[in-house]
């Protein structure tokens, strides 16, 4: 009701669908959200409604892909989340856009308590070496150089990891 009411729009104009728990998964609307610029304009939208949009004060968006819409056509801008810095993984934010203006917001919007922690570490030396030994991976070469901490949701909830990228004789990653 509150989007709806920010952008002169009736409540029924805005369709949302949510998860089985109550978690947001998209918002399509049946008329556009005007929009001078797609990036900038979206990104505040999602700022102005963080809490809508599972948004927590300790986190931030960047753009991870621009499509602009071509005529008669959609387009989008999809925005990748970062928690203290550390991106948020499989967490990203689609908009959907026409030439007229935002669509359709489409993302996983769980929210990240404040006081989650991301500070543990692990040497890039230990996280190759346990990356080396993974059953079933042995013959896959970790890649040092694609170490990084994230943010990833399992069963709803934000676990703090380490990935690494590893690479096998044939050139499959995993």
């Amino acid at each position: 009701n509150a989007l709806a009411e920010q952008h002169q729009m009736e409540p029924s104009d805005v369709r949302v669908t949510t998860t089985a728990q109550g978690v947001l998964r998209n918002v399509t609307l049946k008329r556009e959200i005007p929009i001078s610029s797609p990036v900038q304009d979206a990104k505040r939208l999602l700022e102005a409604n963080r809490d809508l949009f599972g948004l927590g004060e300790f986190e931030t968006l960047e753009v991870a892909s621009l499509r602009p819409a071509q005529q008669g056509g959609l387009g989008s801008v999809v925005y990748s989340r970062r928690f203290k810095d550390i991106l948020v993984n499989g967490n990203d934010i689609a908009l959907t856009l026409t030439e007229s203006g935002i669509k359709g917001i489409l993302g996983q919007f769980e929210f990240i308590d404040p006081s989650f922690d991301v500070s543990a570490t692990i040497s890039v030396e230990d996280l190759v070496a346990a990356a080396s030994n993974l059953e079933g991976h042995k013959n896959f070469v970790p890649l040092p150089d694609t170490a990084q901490p994230q943010v990833i949701f399992s069963g709803n909830r934000p676990v703090f990891v380490y990935s690494i990228h590893a690479r096998d004789f044939l050139g499959r990653t995993i």
